[in-house]
């Protein structure tokens, strides 16, 4: 989480994306060359771009397919050349296709639920969470979520939820993703972004 800082692209061909320079700057931070860097709920595709172009293999899910589509052109810019290194994935955030164990680094900033943020369309496919119609449902879902990147972070590496918290909503998200991280065996590390660690 971040506090007066502006963390979103102003790009338009999709909503709520991760500013480019905060994604590449966490990974620089939590990665080395090499490293897989993930990002389960990908959106436009800002994480495995700035992945790969720092020398990582980045990967994303996403469950709807505009937002597959959209990273795609991204990630396939005639400016980046053929050496991108990159998976791109139609999936749910509740069940990653990948091996316990296998990730080096999630950056993800996820989705608030359509009570939050009604002028955002994040996509009607019926499993999104962010089409999630209350909050309590909102939060078992995130929750599996989390379980999800425990999973399948590596022990001893890091989790970044870029978040806002929604008390003028009376829904304290940054506080509940804490317990709800730590209660999957995710172990809260820093103020201000919440990392965890497992």
């Amino acid at each position: 989480m971040f506090y007066g800082l502006d963390i979103r692209s102003t790009r338009k061909d999709y909503p709520a994306q991760l500013h480019h320079a905060l994604a590449s700057d966490l990974i620089h931070l939590y990665s080395k060359e090499g490293d897989v860097v993930l990002d389960p709920f990908m959106g436009s595709g800002t994480v495995p771009l700035q992945a790969t172009l720092n020398s990582r293999a980045g990967v994303g899910v996403d469950i709807e397919k505009k937002a597959i589509g959209v990273s795609y052109r991204s990630l396939s810019q005639p400016r980046f050349g053929e050496a991108l290194q990159y998976i791109l994935s139609q999936g749910d955030a509740r069940c990653l296709p990948f091996k316990d164990n296998s990730i080096d680094l999630v950056i993800t900033s996820p989705p608030y639920g359509i009570q939050f943020h009604e002028d955002v369309y994040y996509g009607n496919h019926l499993g999104n969470i962010a089409n999630t119609q209350d909050w309590i449902g909102f939060r078992e879902n995130l929750k599996l979520c989390l379980a999800e990147i425990h999973r399948v972070l590596k022990p001893g590496k890091v989790a970044v939820f870029v978040t806002e918290d929604l008390i003028k909503f009376n829904y304290p998200l940054n506080a509940y993703l804490t317990v709800d991280a730590e209660e999957v065996g995710l172990h809260y590390y820093t103020r201000g972004v919440r990392l965890f660690l497992r």
